[in-house]
């Protein structure tokens, strides 16, 4: 079949979908593969679960008029989405760079829907196949689209212009990050460049700062709509305040506009600025320009601001790369705050050019003149020699700061979050074995699901528990944390705690948002006040429960209660407490959660929310095994299983609190 023949059965059934156990009603099914998968087998159930049409590109699998053969499904899926574009021809504003692409993808977004009925790049569908989805989602009523492209291979952003043709182009900046898949910084610009060459090509228009030299060297000969500091730019404007939160202004036509954002960061002056230059292109009042971007809150913003007792923490410990590491240290540097103190982790994945990255950070830490400077990690131990105080290890440096807490600072904390690339090193390693399936706990729920969405898009069988990723239709298996964490904090009032304090986990971890909801939830129930400073962001290590009870012990009221994200910060913030003559449970009654070993061993025993583990496990073996028997058989079953299993509360000795 033809890609204009294929069309007109697309225009008559315009939704698509790759996932044979998601299949809308008339939807088409394109039966994507990969090295080790073959979507071909499912297009026999994608058929029987709703699909009307079925593309393929192995004839063993055609079965009749539904099932549509093809030389390659994910080229088909490509060039279908390509004419569908050009078919409809509306504006389209293509936005790639290493650092802000998101955030600017959603400032635009935010700006242009005040005028326009838009469309734009939802979640990480920014690859070869998430920007074709994303652009079959068109339809006549759209006047205008965003669309994010990323890239971690030369090539890859030309792949992605050719399919989208966008008019109008943004490349954010280009930065080291990353360097393993681009192979070195040059090759890093090339590929971003890509947009332009396809700019330049097509005679379009690009929105560029033109305070960026890497960006303006690779731009002649393009026609440019410049945003920046300098008041020649079209669209101009200058950082007010960032501390943290940007304030900036920005002007036309002799008014100036100040606007008051929920932006962390001076760095991000580069992000509001760009969507600042779009508005006002496409001829958006300045108010509405204004108002759009105030109102604009990012949803899964890395950077987060936490007020302690003693601090005030500026925390970005999910991944610090070169580029991120410096705009973080020159926003920092800016505030108008005292005293200032770093703590900085290794960065990762930066290859034989690691150790020059480390002193490049080290060279720009001595250019900002901070109070205290704490590093840890091998890299920054050998890049700093003895010009700061480091640490091999975060235990080292987390006992250090238990023995000399730090008072009265504004601290940046930035580091690499080393288990999540183990994880997802670890499971590349084990999908080149061959393995049949895998059974996933996830390090980070809400950032960097690309790599499980090609598994899933590949049939690979995948079965999530205890921890998913939301975003993903696959199977899990799981508790009601929100349930079992409410049951938790309403047992804590029932024993006379009016003052209970969470021990919560990663926001990246979504079952420590739902246990925090709950936790929330079960204070207003009983017309307790949910006080911010109750809440102590500490993780999910024991060693973090024992910095989190030194932060209890300082706070000028003392709590009654302790509800703790799971058992070993439950455990270490009880030791902590009862080293300082704090009495469990006369004083601080103390919850736990997901009943460890050791919360028999502690004394006293510790009260905590009993995961079913055995049950859990047995079941998440069961569906990976339908799964990989589903891979084999072929059978017309929908396997996209949602499993809940109930918990139990063991009320032990920590939460009962005795009368005199």
């Amino acid at each position: 079949m033809t890609i204009p023949e294929l069309y007109e059965l697309f225009i008559h059934n315009p939704k698509v979908t790759t996932d044979s156990r998601n299949c809308p009603r008339g939807s088409i099914f394109f039966a994507l593969k990969g090295d080790k998968f073959d979507g071909n087998q499912y297009a026999k159930k994608a058929l029987a679960s709703g699909c009307i049409y079925a593309v393929i590109d192995n004839p063993d699998y055609f079965i009749g008029e539904r099932t549509i053969l093809v030389d390659n499904v994910l080229t088909t899926l490509q060039q279908l989405a390509h004419r569908h574009r050009k078919v409809l021809g509306c504006p389209i504003i293509g936005i790639t760079g290493t650092n802000g692409k998101t955030t600017t993808k959603e400032l635009l977004a935010s700006v242009l829907s005040t005028k326009y009925n838009l469309l734009y790049t939802e979640g990480n569908l920014n690859n070869h196949i998430g920007v074709p989805l994303t652009l079959l989602r068109l339809t006549h009523d759209h006047e205008m689209a965003v669309i994010e492209m990323g890239a971690s291979h030369p090539g890859d952003i030309k792949e992605l212009v050719d399919i989208t043709q966008p008019n109008y182009g943004i490349i954010t900046n280009v930065g080291r990050a990353h360097l393993e898949g681009f192979g070195s910084f040059g090759g890093v610009i090339k590929t971003k460049g890509e947009l332009y060459d396809y700019m330049r090509r097509t005679k379009g228009k690009i929105f560029i700062n033109q305070d960026n030299q890497y960006l303006t060297d690779i731009a002649k000969g393009i026609e440019q709509v410049t945003y920046g500091s300098d008041e020649t730019a079209f669209a101009w404007g200058c950082v007010v305040s960032s501390n943290p939160y940007l304030t900036f202004e920005w002007k036309q036509q002799g008014k100036i506009h100040t606007v008051e954002t929920h932006l962390i960061g001076s760095y991000n002056l580069d992000n509001v600025l760009a969507a600042v230059a779009v508005g006002r292109f496409f001829k958006i009042p300045a108010e509405r320009i204004s108002r759009a971007i105030a109102a604009y809150e990012p949803t899964n913003n890395r950077s987060q601001l936490k007020k302690t007792e003693n601090n005030e923490l500026i925390i970005d410990a999910y991944n610090a790369n070169p580029s991120s590491m410096k705009v973080a240290l020159d926003n920092f540097s800016t505030m108008s705050v005292s005293p200032k103190a770093l703590i900085l982790g290794d960065m990762r994945e930066l290859g034989p050019t690691s150790d020059e990255l480390h002193t490049e950070v080290i060279t720009r830490i001595k250019e900002g003149n901070y109070d205290k400077v704490l590093l840890c990690g091998e890299h920054f131990q050998k890049a700093a020699g003895k010009d700061f105080t480091t640490y091999a290890t975060t235990e080292e440096l987390i006992e250090a700061l238990r023995k000399n807490p730090l008072k009265g600072y504004h601290v940046l904390i930035m580091q690499s979050n080393e288990s999540h690339e183990n994880e997802l090193r670890n499971m590349k390693a084990l999908e080149a074995q061959m393995v049949d399936g895998f059974l996933i706990s996830v390090t980070q729920e809400s950032e960097n699901t690309s790599y499980f969405s090609d598994l899933i898009w590949n049939n690979f069988p995948v079965v999530f528990f205890n921890r998913i990723c939301a975003e993903l239709s696959a199977p899990h298996v799981v508790i009601d944390d929100y349930k079992w964490a409410f049951a938790a904090v309403e047992h804590l009032i029932q024993q006379g705690c009016r003052r209970i304090v969470h021990l919560a986990g990663s926001e990246d971890l979504l079952i420590a948002q739902k246990r925090k909801n709950g936790y929330m939830d079960a204070l207003r129930k009983y017309g307790l006040l949910v006080e911010e400073s109750l809440i102590i962001d500490c993780g999910i290590m024991m060693e973090k429960g024992i910095m989190a009870a030194h932060q209890i012990l300082e706070m000028e009221k003392m709590p009654d209660g302790i509800f703790a994200v799971n058992d070993p910060v439950a455990i270490g913030a009880m030791k902590t407490l009862q080293k300082n003559k704090i009495r469990i449970p006369e004083d601080m009654a103390v919850v736990g959660f997901s009943e460890s070993k050791e919360a028999f061993i502690v004394e006293p025993n510790l009260t905590s929310v009993e995961q079913p583990t055995f049950e859990m496990g047995r079941n998440a073996a069961q569906l990976l095994l339908e799964q990989i028997k589903h891979n084999v058989n072929n059978e017309d079953k929908m396997l996209s299983k949602s499993i809940i299993l109930d918990a139990k509360l063991n009320i032990r000795e920590s939460s009962l609190r005795r009368t005199s």
